[in-house]
C-alpha cells in the first residue's frame, strides 16, 4: 500500500488490486469485496458489478482504483474478460456521473 500513500488526495478513495491473486474467480470477487470494503458477502460478477456502481458507503465520491501486476491475469478465460468488461462498464458509468472513477494498471510491483 506504499504506492496508495505517495498518491493519495484528499478527494479520492483510492484503493488497489494485485491482480497476481486472481488464482480463481472466487479470489477476484474477493479481492474487490476487500478493497472497496463492500458490506455484504459478494459471490457473483453481476453482484460485484452491482456494488460498484453504487459506492455508497465510501465517504468520497470520487475513485482510484490500481490495479497491480497486469501481466498475471490471464485475459482469454471467461471470468477474466468479464472482469475487463466490469472495469470498461465501471468506467462508462461513472463518467455519466458528477463522480471520477480513475483505473490505473501498472504492471510489476
Amino acid at each position: 500500500m506504499q504506492y496508495i500513500e505517495k498518491i493519495k488526495d484528499k478527494e479520492y478513495f483510492v484503493t488497489e488490486l494485485n491482480s497476481s491473486k486472481f488464482k480463481s474467480y472466487k479470489n477476484l470477487i474477493e479481492e474487490f469485496s476487500l478493497a472497496f470494503s463492500i458490506p455484504s458477502i459478494v459471490s457473483n460478477l453481476d453482484a460485484l458489478d452491482d456494488y460498484l456502481t453504487h459506492l455508497e458507503w465510501i465517504e468520497q465520491k470520487n475513485y482510484k482504483l490500481i490495479i497491480k501486476n497486469m501481466n498475471k491475469v490471464e485475459k482469454n478465460k471467461n471470468d477474466y474478460k468479464q472482469f475487463f468488461s466490469i472495469i470498461e462498464g465501471l468506467e462508462n458509468h461513472w463518467k455519466t456521473k458528477e463522480n471520477d472513477f480513475i483505473v490505473e494498471y501498472v504492471g510489476n510491483s
